[in-house]
């Protein structure tokens, strides 16, 4: 039971140490990503860009708040009863 323990905290502290170091270089990435754009296309456009950014990932955000699976459940749920028209 102890060795069971054991070896699920080591693979939980090895995905954790992946999502850390992944997180990291994501971020480094995107650091030079926004300088580059920002260096080529100057503030005006910099700033389009990222309003664009900003609204993509609310919008993303937005779309991804159980909305499949409450859709899901409620589609079957109306089948399930025979109640097509809802």
């Amino acid at each position: 039971m102890e060795e069971e323990v054991s070896s699920s905290i080591k693979k939980i502290a090895k995905g954790a140490g992946i999502v850390f170091f992944g997180s990291i270089i994501s971020k480094a990435i995107m650091y030079f990503y926004r300088m580059l754009v920002a260096r080529w296309l100057g503030p005006a456009d910099y700033g389009l860009i990222s309003m664009g950014l900003a609204v993509f990932w609310l919008s993303f955000a937005l779309t991804h708040l159980g909305f499949n699976s409450g859709i899901q459940r409620r589609v079957s749920h109306y089948l399930g009863r025979d109640e097509k028209k809802k």
